[in-house]
């Protein structure tokens, strides 16, 4: 049983097929290829800016591999980060498309809630299943 659950992680942390979500919800989608990469619900907060502009925090991300770390200096403090790359981009198309970052530490007390959680850029992604709103 072990066996097959360590398996079965590895599957899903390396899927050979982009994850799609299988709900009615609004999807964020890779601008380059349309992989699925978040759900509007999963958005904790609109209110944040990245390098192209507007940008989601958000608590969960999908079909994404992590870039190099590094540390970046951000109007709230030092953070060290991982960009995120998407991962249907990196094995099909031999391209890195940078669509947000992950928080991974932080020396500043008041930003510790940021940890392990993302930001995804709003000019890297295209929304998908949104209707005709927005």
């Amino acid at each position: 049983m072990q066996r097959e659950n360590a398996e079965l992680r590895k599957k899903l942390e390396r899927p050979a097929e982009p994850y799609t979500i299988t709900t009615s919800a609004r999807i964020y989608g890779c601008g380059s290829c349309g992989a699925h990469i978040g759900m509007e619900e999963d958005v904790v907060s609109k209110e944040f800016c990245g390098s192209t502009g507007r940008a989601y925090f958000v608590n969960q991300v999908f079909n994404v591999n992590l870039g190099p770390v590094h540390e970046c200096v951000f109007k709230t403090g030092k953070h060290v980060i991982a960009d995120l790359l998407c991962a249907a981009c990196d094995a099909s198309h031999d391209q890195r498309t940078v669509v947000g970052w992950k928080y991974l530490k932080t020396g500043v007390r008041s930003q510790k809630y940021k940890e392990g959680k993302y930001v995804i850029e709003e000019a890297m992604l295209v929304k998908l299943g949104w209707g005709t709103k927005e």
